[in-house]
């Protein structure tokens, strides 16, 4: 990613933990969370203080990224485009990302487009940008052959620390895939992930805060893997699992 802004260790990359909740486990951990975090802004305005979060994510013909993160690859990077609505129109936000990860830690580079450049892009796969980001994103879909995959969506509580840091903690609902080949597709048919789980990520640039590593404790919570890409993929597409 060489025509990328090059991460600072100290400030950009960042670790994740994910864990997955039973609905009384995510009453009580978000109950103990409530005197450290707030509410980010879009979670304070949305409907029932959750927000759509939809993404459209982008694979080889023979589901590359899929196996490379199956297969514990150490440098590895996600391709997807993300929207906050679900249905398009001229007010729509989209977000263009490359999620990479390097080991134990992540970065995303990210840019917003307008929805007529997103329509562009679908249909020539060009965004006709000088952003660093959408170049890349660009050449990686003309070199690696990329094409969209599967869409994920689901409803998300976002907070972040009281005091000034570098925590974010999010609790995702109702996660849930679609093949699909477009972000809007007309009538999606959505298989549900684990459907009475709730999925807690924490994020952070540094080691979890001590408070973070208690209540984690407290509550008996394990780390586990929650690629939420994957896991569509194999509900929406169990041949593949079976191939492997």
């Amino acid at each position: 990613m060489a025509s990328l802004p090059i991460p600072d260790l100290e400030t950009d990359w960042r670790y994740e933990s994910k864990y997955r909740l039973t609905h009384p486990q995510y009453l009580q951990v978000k109950n103990a969370f409530v005197p450290y975090l707030q509410q980010d802004g879009f979670t304070k305005i949305a409907p029932a203080h959750k927000y759509l979060v939809r993404s459209l994510y982008f694979d080889t013909f023979d589901y590359q990224t899929y196996y490379e993160k199956l297969s514990g690859n150490y440098s590895r990077i996600k391709y997807r485009i993300r929207t906050y609505a679900s249905s398009l129109d001229a007010n729509s936000v989209i977000r263009v990302e490359l999620k990479v990860r390097q080991g134990e830690k992540t970065i995303k580079y990210g840019d917003f487009i307008s929805p007529s450049n997103f329509q562009t892009f679908m249909q020539t796969r060009h965004f006709y940008s000088t952003n660093p980001v959408l170049i890349e994103f660009e050449r990686y879909t003309l070199t690696r052959i990329l094409q969209p995959r599967l869409l994920v969506e689901y409803r998300r509580e976002g907070f972040t620390t009281r005091d000034p840091g570098s925590v974010r903690v999010t609790f995702d609902h109702q996660v849930h895939s679609a093949q699909a080949k477009m972000l809007f597709p007309p009538k999606p048919f959505f298989h549900k992930h684990n459907a009475s789980l709730v999925v807690l990520e924490i994020k952070h640039r540094d080691q979890q805060p001590d408070w973070i590593k208690a209540i984690i404790q407290h509550h008996g919570l394990k780390i586990v893997a929650n690629s939420k890409y994957c896991q569509g993929i194999e509900i929406t597409q169990p041949n593949l699992v079976n191939l492997r």
